[in-house]
């Protein structure tokens, strides 16, 4: 068996280079237009291709289209959490849960640690200790959040405010559990699964 070989630089540099320019046109073409009303290709070059802007991933309106269009697994696992309630009640309201190894559940968070990376230019990331509501096991997990200080710090202070509220998005493959993002929670919406 031939094992595929693998692209040399000057294919990847194309690559790249057609991705700016695709994402480029797209941006152009669609400057004036909601991401409700955008396309499932339009939605996927614009927010969750590596051109795209972290921050537009978390704008609600950007969330409901990107869970319109089942593209729900790309968005866990680009975004560290989800606050917005219409999103929310979208979210559980979709097919998505029918399709999925991934899990809801519910938790309470009971410490949060914010480190600094040691490879980068003063960015960090966090610890998250919670415990989990049904069967009160206790984890900690690493959230590479990757940010300014500030901005970890924003987001260790949601997460505290919000201790008791929270659902954490996971998934178990063989032996390991992947933590995608963490999730309000909102004592009117009907969840479902949890």
């Amino acid at each position: 068996m031939r094992r595929k070989e693998l692209p040399s630089l000057e294919e990847v540099m194309r690559i790249s280079m057609e991705t700016k320019l695709l994402y480029n046109q797209a941006k152009e073409r669609l400057k004036n237009t909601s991401p409700k009303d955008m396309q499932l290709e339009d939605i996927y070059i614009l927010y969750l291709s590596d051109e795209g802007n972290r921050e537009d991933l978390y704008k609600p309106e950007v969330q409901r289209a990107i869970i319109k269009y089942g593209l729900t697994i790309c968005l866990f696992k680009r975004i560290d959490y989800i606050w917005d309630k219409q999103v929310i009640k979208d979210l559980f309201s979709s097919n998505f849960w029918q399709h999925t190894t991934m899990k809801a559940l519910r938790i309470e968070i009971t410490g949060v640690e914010i480190i600094r990376e040691l490879d980068t230019n003063n960015l960090y990331s966090i610890i998250l200790s919670f415990k989990d509501k049904n069967t009160q096991k206790s984890y900690s997990v690493y959230q590479p959040i990757i940010e300014k200080l500030d901005k970890v710090e924003q987001y260790k202070n949601e997460l505290i405010s919000n201790n008791d509220d929270m659902i954490i998005i996971s998934e178990k493959n063989k032996k390991k559990t992947y933590v995608y993002c963490l999730i309000k929670y909102y004592d009117d919406i009907d969840y479902n699964l949890i």
